[in-house]
C-alpha cells in the first residue's frame, strides 16, 4: 500500500500517483521504493515566485510614492521598479520549464539591455546605452553563441536561428543611427559586421542541415 502525504489517504491500487491530487505516492512498507514529490516542489516554486511578485509590487509602489512625496527631480523609483521587473523576468525564465537555455540567455540579455537603456533615458539620455552598451551586448552574444556552437559541434545547426536573431538585433543600432538616436556608430558597425559574417557563414557553410533546421524552427527557406 502507498500513502499520499498531502491528502493523508492510503491507496491500495498499484499506482504511483494519488487519484485525488495527482501527487506522487510514497510507499509505507519497508523496502518499498519512494519517489520525490514533484508536485509539491512545483507548488513551492510557484508560491515563491508569486511571493516575489507581491513583494516587488509593494516595494515599487512604496518607492514611487516616496519619490513623489520628496519632490526629487530624478525618477529613481522608476529605475527601482524596472529593476524589480528584470529580476522577476529572470526568475520566470528559470521557473518556465519549456524554455531552453538559448532562449533564456538571449531573453535575459535582451531584457538587460532594455533596462540599461531605460536607466539612461531616466537619467537624461546621454546615449551611452545605445552608443556602447547595446552594440557591445550584441558582440558578446555573437561571440558567446559562436563559442557554444563550436563546443556543441554535433548539434551546431540548432544555433542557426539564434544567430539570425542576433543579426536582426544588430540592425537596431544601425537604424537608430539613421534617426540620430545613436551618435557614435563605430561599435554598432562592428556588431553588425560580426553578426553578419557569422550568420552568413552558418547559412552558406551549413548547407542543407541549416536550411532544414531553419525550416523546422521558423518555416522559412522552403523544404
Amino acid at each position: 500500500m502507498k500513502k499520499c502525504n498531502f491528502c493523508n489517504v492510503i491507496i491500495k491500487d498499484e499506482t504511483d500517483h494519488c487519484p485525488l491530487c495527482g501527487g506522487v505516492l510514497e510507499g509505507n512498507d519497508p523496502g518499498v521504493s519512494t519517489y520525490p514529490n514533484v508536485l509539491k516542489k512545483e507548488k513551492a516554486v510557484s508560491f515563491i515566485f508569486r511571493l516575489m511578485v507581491f513583494i516587488s509590487i509593494i516595494a515599487s509602489i512604496t518607492c514611487i510614492a516616496t519619490n513623489i512625496a520628496t519632490h526629487v527631480s530624478i525618477a529613481w523609483s522608476l529605475i527601482v521598479t524596472f529593476s524589480f521587473l528584470y529580476v522577476l523576468l529572470i526568475l520566470y525564465m528559470f521557473v518556465k520549464e519549456n524554455a531552453g537555455y538559448r532562449v533564456r540567455v538571449f531573453g535575459i540579455a535582451a531584457a538587460g539591455v532594455v533596462l540599461i537603456i531605460l536607466i539612461d533615458y531616466i537619467l537624461g539620455f546621454r546615449r551611452w546605452s545605445v552608443n556602447f552598451v547595446l552594440p557591445s551586448a550584441i558582440i558578446l552574444m555573437s561571440a558567446t553563441f559562436l563559442l557554444l556552437m563550436l563546443i556543441n559541434r554535433r548539434n551546431w545547426q540548432s544555433y542557426a536561428l539564434i544567430h539570425v536573431g542576433i543579426f536582426l538585433s544588430s540592425l537596431i543600432p544601425i537604424i537608430m543611427y539613421k534617426f540620430d538616436i545613436v551618435t557614435n556608430p563605430y561599435v554598432s558597425q562592428v556588431a553588425f559586421g560580426l553578426s553578419f559574417v557569422i550568420s552568413l557563414g552558418i547559412i552558406i557553410l551549413g548547407g542543407p542541415r541549416v536550411k532544414s533546421e531553419l525550416y523546422r524552427r521558423f518555416h522559412i527557406l522552403g523544404k
